[in-house]
């Protein structure tokens, strides 16, 4: 999917892009809906989206790569395998952090 991305994406398919839309629909209502209770502040879907998948990916497909230089270069960090658990947390921390309403906009969602 990167290769063909990175290639102008010449050849995706219809289902990639009906799939997308589904997501980004799902996501926008999640964003209007935290917008509504004060809690998300302006975001754009499909850019969010693009942060969440593109760091999954990326550290999915470098981490091996990583843990293999860790050897080499001695500790980078303490670089988990797997994207699951401590790595899913922090990418989920880090777009929650993105989408939060600007300061002194915030307030408490019950």
């Amino acid at each position: 999917m990167m290769r063909e991305i990175a290639a102008g994406a010449p050849d995706l398919p219809e289902v990639f892009f009906s799939d997308l839309m589904t997501i980004i629909a799902t996501l926008s209502a999640i964003i209007d809906e935290g917008r509504a209770r004060g809690v998300f502040g302006d975001a754009m879907p499909l850019l969010v989206h693009f942060m969440a998948i593109g760091a999954t990916v990326i550290y999915k497909t470098l981490a091996p790569k990583i843990l293999a230089a860790q050897g080499l270069a001695g500790d980078m960090g303490g670089v988990p395998a797997d994207v699951s658990g401590t790595i899913a947390d922090e990418i989920g921390r880090l777009v929650l952090k993105a989408l939060a309403a600007p300061s002194g906009s915030h307030r408490e969602v019950s």
